[in-house]
């Protein structure tokens, strides 16, 4: 489980461009957190989206996450680790 600060609830997905986040995801029903680098682009099909790709050291392929804006509703949270800056939570991850 990720410590968590406040939600910056005034934080936009394109201001986490180019920046390490962790994404908090509900598996199952079991919580899991995973960190990678975020980058914010245009999606011909789903339009502005976040592209996260995770850190996945022990795989040969690259995995990664994809938030589209338009759907997104969950929160951004600012985090006291070093290694990551900021946590997605959806909804279904509380």
């Amino acid at each position: 489980m990720v410590a968590h600060s406040a939600p910056s609830q005034s934080l936009s997905l394109e201001f986490l461009d180019g920046t390490r986040i962790a994404v908090e995801l509900n598996l199952a029903g079991i919580c899991r957190t995973v960190c990678g680098l975020a980058h914010y682009e245009r999606d011909p099909l789903l339009g502005n989206v976040l592209r996260i790709l995770l850190d996945m050291t022990h795989q040969s392929c690259s995995t990664e996450v994809l938030i589209s804006e338009r759907d997104w509703d969950g929160e951004i949270v600012r985090l006291a680790e070093v290694d990551c800056a900021y946590c997605l939570k959806s909804k279904d991850a509380a």
